[in-house]
């Protein structure tokens, strides 16, 4: 791995260090944007640095250990790009057992004892969190003209026909790639049914969250229509709602279970779904793929998991969903989505170990790459999981600025890097941030969970008349805000210290053609 060059390292190894800053150009503007803002600097762990003129411009406490919310992305798909390797592709597949090579030597059960002559089927997980995601098939389609998870389970069930299946033995979903702990045991309890806290498996589909759609009845007081998205007609549901002249639809999951209870009133007809997230993704996929085959005329014994140590034939692959890491991390830094960041890390655990990845695993994983970038400064960061929902993380300003100085710095690595994150005023999470035309351009991660607000990321000023990029990283991060600062403050607060940035480079390379 390339680490960054020495002048860098040198002026971040100077500032960690010191326990008092020399004169920094920006450091007075700073001090005067928290104190009118009545932020405590106690809440604050913040840095700026030039990184083309190796120069620090301003700080406040950046050595100090902090929850990064979101902003802990940007560690989890640095370390993939290293781990990994940018070429990596997950890679779901479907395959067919032949019946003379498993049902032979199985211990069948009665129920399915008659199928012996029957083939198997496989869904081969590769812990991918893209697989039969909605917003991916509809943007790039599924290599065919697929655009919905309808419209993908039937050609799957098309592939099976044409390999002349007519029966089912069983379906074999191998999700053994990572482990089953669906979910962190620190992430908050009263969020687990909400999209954000999906959980992750070595097979995840349709972002591991069944979407409902609710309609208002022709008469009020009356049940509204429900449609699920994927089809289930198997899943239990209770329709407690009603149509109403108000809109308090909500949906209950007791955990481990995927009976889904349906409450308040439905006033019009939604053309978003409200998304729940599935218990056992795995087992659910099993579940409908079985359900869409029978529907077929394919009979199917049924469906489970593989034995911890049960070695399936490889039987013939018939289908293959790739998807390469890029588009991952694009989608895990841009829109910050959570499962895309776990399913990150644990495949990390599972590319350095062998066995099925897991949260000690990965977060190993991406140690041992900070490690390598970081040098000593890693040690006293602490990854709990992967996207930042944990209140467990802790890293400091200091430290996300110097991962951003060595991913820069990183030839091959730095510009797939950067390209994955969100533009200030254009998309992902700062589609509606930075509105005001700046002269250089925001690359950044925006970080919240409860009483964390966080910013870190690239200012970069295009060079002129041949020059090179200006390019300046920060980290902003503010935990344990109370009122009268609330999360909206701390945005425009980070918003208006990019435009601090903005104002030096602009002045200082006017100054510099001036002269």
């Amino acid at each position: 791995m390339r680490r960054v060059r020495f002048p860098v390292l040198l002026v971040l190894a100077v500032l960690l260090a010191a326990p008092a800053a020399p004169a920094r150009p920006l450091q007075g503007k700073v001090s005067a944007l928290l104190n009118t803002r009545k932020i405590d600097q106690n809440q604050v762990g913040l840095l700026i640095v030039d990184l083309t003129r190796d120069e620090t411009l301003a700080s406040v406490e950046p050595t100090r250990a902090m929850i990064p919310a979101s902003n802990l992305k940007l560690v989890t798909t640095a370390a993939a790009l290293g781990v990994l390797g940018p070429d990596f592709l997950f890679q779901t597949r479907l395959r067919v057992i032949p019946p003379d090579a498993w049902a032979q030597d199985a211990d069948l059960g009665d129920e399915i004892a008659g199928y012996r002559q029957a083939p198997a089927i496989v869904v081969q997980g590769d812990g991918d969190p893209a697989f039969v995601d909605p917003d991916l098939m509809q943007r790039f389609g599924y290599g065919q003209d697929v655009r919905d998870i309808e419209q993908f389970l039937q050609l799957w069930v098309r592939y099976i026909k044409e390999a002349g299946v007519q029966r089912v033995s069983h379906i074999f979903v191998d999700d053994r790639v990572l482990d089953r702990q669906f979910v962190h045991p620190s992430w908050p309890v009263n969020n687990l049914n909400e999209w954000y806290s999906a959980q992750v498996a070595g097979l995840s589909f349709n972002n591991n969250c069944i979407d409902v759609y609710a309609s208002p009845a022709p008469t009020v007081g009356e049940s509204p229509l429900i449609r699920l998205s994927p089809i289930m007609p198997f899943l239990r549901a209770s329709n407690n709602a009603r149509t109403a002249t108000t809109d308090t639809f909500w949906i209950n999951r007791p955990q481990g279970s995927n009976h889904l209870t349906f409450f308040g009133n439905v006033k019009t007809h939604r053309t978003s779904p409200t998304s729940i997230t599935m218990h056992d993704p795995p087992m659910l996929f099993g579940e409908v793929l079985a359900h869409r085959l029978t529907e077929a005329g394919i009979e199917v014994a049924g469906f489970g998991r593989p034995g911890d140590g049960q070695q399936l034939p490889d039987g013939r692959t018939i289908h293959i969903v790739q998807t390469d890491l890029p588009t991952v991390l694009t989608r895990c830094n841009k829109r910050s989505q959570n499962l895309y960041a776990e399913a990150l890390l644990k495949r990390m655990g599972r590319h350095i170990t062998g066995a099925p990845g897991s949260w000690e695993t990965g977060g190993a994983a991406i140690r041992q790459f900070l490690q390598q970038r970081l040098g000593t400064r890693a040690a006293a960061i602490r990854i709990a999981d992967g996207s930042g929902l944990s209140r467990d993380n802790r890293i400091s300003a200091g430290a996300l600025v110097a991962l951003l100085a060595a991913m820069h710095e990183d030839s091959t690595l730095g510009p797939i890097y950067r390209q994955t994150l969100a533009v200030g005023g254009q998309d992902g999470t700062l589609a509606n941030r930075f509105k005001k035309p700046l002269a250089g351009t925001i690359h950044a991660k925006s970080g919240y969970i409860n009483r964390v607000s966080a910013l870190s990321g690239y200012y970069i000023l295009p060079g002129e008349e041949g020059e090179r990029e200006h390019v300046v990283a920060f980290s902003f991060l503010f935990n344990d805000f109370q009122p009268p600062v609330h999360v909206h403050h701390l945005r425009q607060l980070q918003d208006d210290l990019v435009g601090v940035i903005e104002e030096y480079i602009a002045a200082r390379r006017k100054t510099a053609v001036g002269g």
